[in-house]
């Protein structure tokens, strides 16, 4: 005779099992190259950092092997407009949702490098003023909300070392992040 608890495990599996996601591709008609997707919650985000070559980005370390491992490095400016036809630069709600979706602010960190196939690494950054972030320490992402008329916009920051995700507000405009496109709304 089936014990409650032999009744309630495939339960708890199917709910662990709500992490798993569909993945599939893009390709950037603009360049030819391929990037994984991956369906989360009700969107659909790169699986991968965006790797378009356009002005104002570029390569960390100005390695190329650096943007085939992270993708490149976006200013504001250029970030705005990076996505391939059909995506665009996630806004504030899109970059909830997804951190909704991946137990929240506290947690979502920890989710998105490894568990909810968005695999977030840890790419670096580059300052206007000189110099490059490091790879190893923070992950870092434009929103598409800027401030308008000052030097700032939106970011989203995880540490490598740290399960927590957070806004930064002040995030200046002509240095340069990570992106990852989302899907517009079909």
């Amino acid at each position: 005779m089936p014990t409650p608890l032999s009744l309630l495990l495939p339960l708890l599996c199917l709910a662990a099992c709500k992490e798993q996601t569909a993945t599939d591709s893009l390709t950037d008609k603009r360049d030819g190259k391929a990037y994984k997707t991956v369906n989360i919650g009700e969107q659909v985000w790169m699986a991968e950092n965006l790797d378009y070559e356009a002005e104002g980005s570029v390569c960390y370390d100005n390695d190329p092997a650096n943007c085939e491992k992270y993708g490149r490095l976006y200013n504001w400016a250029t970030a705005k407009n990076a996505c391939s036809e059909g995506w665009h630069l996630p806004n504030e709600d899109e970059w909830d949702a997804l951190i909704d979706y991946a137990s929240g602010k506290e947690k979502a960190g920890e989710r998105l490098k490894a568990k909810n196939g968005f695999s977030a690494l840890p790419s670096g950054s580059f300052s206007f003023g000189g110099g490059y972030g490091s790879p190893g320490g923070c992950i870092t992402g434009y929103s598409g909300g800027g401030i308008e008329g000052i030097h700032y916009a939106y970011s989203r920051k995880m540490h490598f070392l740290f399960d927590n995700i957070r806004t930064e507000e002040y995030a200046y405009k002509l240095d340069g992040y990570s992106v990852r496109c989302v899907r517009d709304n079909q």
